[in-house]
């Protein structure tokens, strides 16, 4: 599992299963219908993840607004994920909430990369 963001605040986490060959991409705290996530790793020109969470995506509580989406191995994003994730350093996760609220957070590899072999 990655998480970029705040233990106790907003954040995005991307939860790789190897067994189902699945990532789930999950936000708490941010993130909305219509919001933006995207992920370039170390200083690429274009994203490796980029993803535009749609309403049944969505849902509102208690503990504020979360957001999840699939990425299965049959989706181009999966093996792009990985292959970055796998090569570099550093990623810079943004969830942007059509301009109410911006997360942009950077999380290092190292180690992360390892597990995924």
């Amino acid at each position: 599992m990655l998480r970029a963001g705040e233990a106790t605040g907003p954040n995005a986490e991307f939860a790789f299963d190897k067994e189902s060959k699945k990532i789930v991409v999950r936000t708490t705290q941010i993130g909305v219908a219509n919001s933006r996530i995207e992920v370039f790793v170390d200083k690429a020109n274009a994203p490796a993840f980029r993803h535009y969470f749609a309403t049944a995506e969505c849902k509102f509580g208690d503990s504020g607004s979360k957001c999840e989406v699939i990425v299965p191995q049959s989706n181009p994003a999966y093996g792009a994920i990985l292959d970055q994730f796998k090569r570099g350093r550093a990623a810079r996760v943004t969830v942007d909430d059509a301009g109410v609220m911006k997360m942009d957070q950077s999380v290092s590899l190292k180690g992360f990369t390892k597990s995924l072999r």
